[in-house]
């Protein structure tokens, strides 16, 4: 009964997004679902690495199977609670991610994204492939759906510049048992359709810009990064060390009960320093 119930909901959900799935694909995808999350509990249950690198091959197979069907665009995926689920502000792609816990405390990120940025009728995917170690300068390389800055993506803000579509994406990224990382990245597609990640957008202190912005903490504590609506302003903790001693030693970083944020003006995100969000109608300067 509980599934006849949601079969009903999604019918009607995607009958208003207007991107009809066939009832035929549409049992499909949901039994496809459903293996996914029995997937997904079964590596929340185990201990066991080469386990959990085995089934989730398997996972990413069966996403895999059903973003190659161009119908399926709407398919919400609402029973997996596992994964990071976004549409872009404009509905030209979506951003699927989802991470993997090792018994060393460390993590490993897999994702797609799926999209159609109106050329052509047909919807493409492509699967983000983790190189997050490889990376030497992340905060001032492009980057590539095959050479991807992993993370759960939680938010799509999206700008024009020279009449081009960026999406800012903001993103929290375990790394290991003792730092945690939070970061903005940037996203547009190229004159070939590929999605690209990271853009020289953030103009930061001492006049520097970066394609990403990355903060790296404590992994036992956490960090606010959101975007404020009303002040159409990405705010963030101020991350300082808990002692001076530790500067560059980022499991001792964490929130020093300041903010700082990021406005868009023109074609960059420009950072503010010192916000006082215990006046949030404070206009940001």
């Amino acid at each position: 009964m509980v599934i006849f119930h949601r079969f009903i909901f999604v019918i009607g959900l995607l009958w208003i997004s207007g991107n009809i799935i066939s009832q035929t694909n549409l049992l499909t995808y949901t039994k496809t679902e459903d293996s996914i999350r029995q997937y997904f509990q079964i590596i929340a249950k185990s201990r066991n690495d080469i386990e959990k690198k085995r089934i989730n091959n398997s996972i990413e197979r069966l996403f895999g199977d059903i973003l190659n069907e161009s119908g399926s665009f709407s398919y919400p995926f609402d029973s997996l609670k596992n994964i990071g689920h976004l549409y872009s502000p404009d509905k030209i792609f979506r951003l699927i991610t989802w991470n993997v816990s090792f018994e060393n405390g460390t993590f490993s990120y897999f994702g797609y994204i799926q999209y159609n940025t109106g050329k052509t009728k047909a919807y493409k995917y492509k699967k983000l492939i983790e190189k997050t170690n490889e990376i030497q300068d992340p905060e001032n390389s492009v980057l590539s759906s095959s050479k991807w800055y992993g993370g759960l993506y939680y938010k799509i803000l999206q700008n024009k510049v020279d009449n081009r579509s960026y999406y800012t994406l903001l993103a929290l990224q375990f790394h290991d048992q003792l730092i945690s990382r939070k970061f903005i990245d940037v996203l547009y597609f190229d004159e070939w359709e590929n999605p690209v990640f990271g853009a020289p957008l953030f103009h930061v202190e001492n006049d520097k810009i970066k394609h990403r912005v990355i903060f790296q903490y404590s992994a036992s504590i956490m960090m606010s990064l959101r975007y404020d609506e009303k002040l159409q302003t990405i705010v963030f903790d101020h991350l300082s060390p808990s002692e001076y001693k530790y500067i560059g030693e980022y499991a001792f970083y964490g929130p020093d009960l300041s903010f700082d944020g990021l406005i868009f003006r023109k074609k960059f995100w420009v950072l503010q320093t010192k916000m006082d969000m215990r006046n949030p109608d404070r206009p940001v300067r």
